[in-house]
């Protein structure tokens, strides 16, 4: 038999993740434009093992966008990514920068996540990506000589 329409599969729910921090995989990263002229790069990460294993979180940045605060907060995320994979050198351009986010797709870390109401439906509640450590250096093979690799303890 091929496939019985009544067997029983066990599907994942889709509630709310709780805040906390999981380790995770970066499963894609996208440039896009926003609906208001800007650009923004969007991180897609798999939860890793656990009660959660398998949901996708998004971490949003708005790099390119009027709001000088969104701007300022994404370069933020962005530093925090940018330490959590030891990338320690300047990013020329927005080719650079898509480059080094190829070469993170599939890579472990830990994101910390904080749940807040949706702005514009207040049912709805999302999980942002609020801090990002990376595997320490020497799970990794990555280069010891970046900053936050000489500790294995996670900073938050």
């Amino acid at each position: 038999m091929f496939y019985d329409p009544k067997e029983e599969i066990k599907t994942k729910s889709f509630d709310t993740i709780p805040e906390g921090t999981y380790e995770c995989i970066v499963n894609k990263t996208d440039w896009k434009d926003t609906s208001t002229g800007g650009k923004m790069l969007e991180v897609e990460y798999a939860i890793a093992g656990g009660d959660f294993d398998g949901r996708l979180v998004w971490q949003r940045m708005n790099l390119v966008n009027k709001n000088e605060i969104a701007v300022q907060i994404a370069r933020e995320h962005l530093s925090m990514v940018c330490r959590a994979f030891y990338l320690d050198t300047p990013l020329k351009d927005e080719s650079e920068m898509i480059r080094f986010f190829n070469s993170i797709t599939g890579k472990r870390c830990f994101i910390k996540t904080k749940n807040k109401v949706r702005k514009n439906d207040s049912t709805r509640i999302d999980t942002d990506v609020k801090e990002i450590a990376g595997i320490p250096a020497a799970e990794t093979g990555a280069s010891e000589s970046a900053e936050g690799a000489k500790d294995d303890k996670l900073p938050f």
